[in-house]
């Protein structure tokens, strides 16, 4: 959150509010009045004509405004002026008190320019000395409007100045020429014959001293204490062997990253096919008996591969403990676990697990079903 040293607001709840302000007139005069609670400045349309407010104050560097510009229908430019500086009021070709009223600021001033996004969007400019500087066009964001209700925040100091339209920072100028201490002026200008101005209706203004936008963002050290999960020293530690031994012949380490071409992608083979190549057609079972003292017992069997996918489930027989997977391939490994009853809540004994299980190939004619197509032998001849 930005802090400041002062703030003034500008509600236009009392008319006294103006008494804060000087009011010019370039051209024919306009008004400037207080209507349902908001300010309204109004230039007049009969010639290039302008409207400036300028604060009698000095040494602010900060200008918040919500506002909006008369909708004067399609084709036509609205535009918005707010000028930083000292002096008296001059054109837009810096010359005091000149003739291009459409847009105005100070002698010596920094000055943004809002205009709708289709016109260019914002510009900035520097008058001094009776001309000026121009300091480059800054695209407005998609969808901005000015004819509805925008907030601009305005930042200006020795060598910064920044510009903030409805929270999004539209321009940032590391150098200007203006220097303060300064006043604030806000202008609402009119193009005749044309189509260039508006009416603008300013809700609140704020101004700021000493301000900063990011006063909060303050980096901190914290100290971090690392605590290892495994406490176990290194002299300790003994290497698991993880060897394959045992029959099919296979490689059971990593998968090495391989260039895979299209042909096998579009197969939908995957990188154990590529690896093992006919191995990984080939299936067999896991089978074995979950035990209690040496005596069989009905459990809840869980099948995991070794990266923790769970590819089966099933329960020992009450009778002997003896359970059994099919159909698992015989180039992977599994981890069997067991859980006591009750499977989902506290027992008697923790869950015991099998690790890096290697399935059994099926004998010669053999597989899941306990016989050859056995309801074919009904059908056979005798």
């Amino acid at each position: 959150m930005a802090s400041y040293d002062e703030r003034v607001v500008y509600d236009w709840s009392s008319p006294t509010q103006l008494n804060d302000w000087d009011i010019q007139y370039s051209g024919p005069a306009g008004s400037v009045a207080i209507t349902n609670g908001k300010l309204v400045l109004a230039p007049n349309r009969t010639a290039i004509s302008g409207v400036n407010l300028i604060s009698k104050a000095i040494g602010f560097d900060a200008l918040e405004m919500e506002f909006n510009t008369g909708n004067l229908g399609s084709g036509q430019t609205r535009y918005l002026t707010l000028s930083f500086g000292t002096g008296g009021v001059c054109d837009d070709a810096g010359r005091v008190p000149g003739t291009d009223f459409w847009h105005q600021g100070m002698a010596n001033s920094v000055t943004l320019h809002l205009q709708d996004p289709g016109a260019g969007g914002s510009f900035v400019r520097d008058y001094a000395n009776g001309g000026r500087i121009d300091r480059g066009s800054y695209p407005l964001t998609p969808g901005t409007d000015l004819t509805r209700q925008n907030r601009v925040l305005i930042i200006f100091k020795p060598g910064e100045y920044q510009v903030w339209l409805n929270g999004i920072q539209i321009l940032s100028i590391p150098t200007v020429t203006a220097q303060p201490p300064t006043k604030v002026m806000i202008h609402q200008g009119w193009y005749a014959p044309g189509v260039w101005g508006a009416d603008t209706t300013i809700s609140r203004v704020f101004l700021y001293r000493g301000y900063d936008h990011f006063s909060d963002m303050t980096m901190k050290v914290h100290p971090v204490k690392c605590v290892p999960a495994n406490p176990e020293p290194r002299a300790v530690f003994q290497q698991q062997d993880v060897a394959w031994r045992g029959t099919p012949p296979m490689y059971a380490g990593p998968v090495n990253l391989q260039q895979q071409t299209q042909y096998p992608l579009c197969k939908g083979r995957d990188y154990f096919w590529i690896r093992d190549g006919v191995r990984n057609v080939e299936q067999g079972f896991i089978e074995s008996t979950v035990t209690i003292s040496g005596v069989g017992v009905r459990r809840r069997v869980l099948c995991f591969t070794q990266d923790g996918e769970l590819v089966g489930e099933t329960y020992s027989r009450a009778s002997d403990g003896v359970y059994r997977f099919d159909l698992l391939w015989l180039n992977r490994r599994y981890m069997v676990v067991a859980q006591d009853d009750p499977a989902y809540g506290p027992a008697d004994y923790n869950a015991v697990a099998a690790d890096y299980q290697a399935p059994k190939p099926y004998p010669p004619g053999g597989g899941v079903a306990p016989a050859p197509f056995p309801m074919l032998a009904p059908l056979k001849r005798n």
